[in-house]
């Protein structure tokens, strides 16, 4: 597969940040997946560049835009919604 920030898809959602709690973490190489829970309840996972913060931490995501059905294959995983952003600690 080529780039996969070369098939975002962007909604109004994507436009700004929004603050949660990650819930879960899985490392793939130079790649972490978060589950993060967010604000209003609702949980997304978010892959971002790096290590990520650790469970528990509240963090503050900035998207770059969605895949569905990402297939990560070093996770062997398919992921029926995947956010692309920056995961860092909420201020």
């Amino acid at each position: 597969m080529g780039n996969p920030l070369g098939g975002l898809e962007h909604s109004a959602s994507d436009q700004e940040p929004f603050l949660g709690q990650v819930e879960e973490q899985l490392r793939a190489g130079p790649y972490t997946y978060c589950s993060v829970r967010r604000d209003d309840g609702s949980s997304v996972w978010v892959v971002t560049m790096g290590k990520g913060e650790p469970p528990g931490t509240r963090v503050q995501v900035v998207s770059f835009g969605r895949r569905t059905d990402f297939q990560s294959s070093r996770l062997k995983r398919t992921f029926a919604e995947l956010c692309f952003g920056t995961v860092s600690r909420a201020r």
